[in-house]
């Protein structure tokens, strides 16, 4: 038995399992393709989403390290409410009592205070 008697015993088409194996690859086909797009798209997604958070994190920690040298008058709830606590507009779009924690402030003032610090 050679390697043409093999491949002419596959070539049958009475083998008993032919018709299951090509019936379940048609059933198995958009299973196929959802599984890969799946897959394909938290390789890009997840990496992405990771980065996000490191990033909002770090800010945050910034953040909470620089603000309690920031005096209150400069804190952006204190500035929100000084220039548009009064408007109307600005009532009726956000109420009454609004606290405003804008991340990332402590960063500019941390960067703000490190670049002057730098000697030239």
């Amino acid at each position: 038995m050679d390697l043409k008697d093999l491949n002419r015993l596959s070539d049958e088409a009475d083998h008993p399992h032919r018709a299951h194996s090509r019936l379940r690859r048609w059933l198995l086909r958009p299973i196929t393709g959802f599984r890969n797009n799946f897959l394909a798209g938290l390789v890009i997604v997840v990496p992405i989403v990771i980065t996000i958070w490191l990033i909002w994190t770090f800010v945050g920690w910034i953040d909470s390290w620089v603000m309690p040298f920031v005096p209150g008058y400069y804190h952006p709830d204190a500035l929100v409410d000084r220039w548009f606590g009064k408007s109307e507009w600005f009532i009726a779009l956000f109420g009454e009592n609004v606290h405003v924690n804008v991340r990332g402030v402590g960063v500019v003032v941390f960067l703000i205070f490190c670049g002057r610090s730098i000697p030239e």
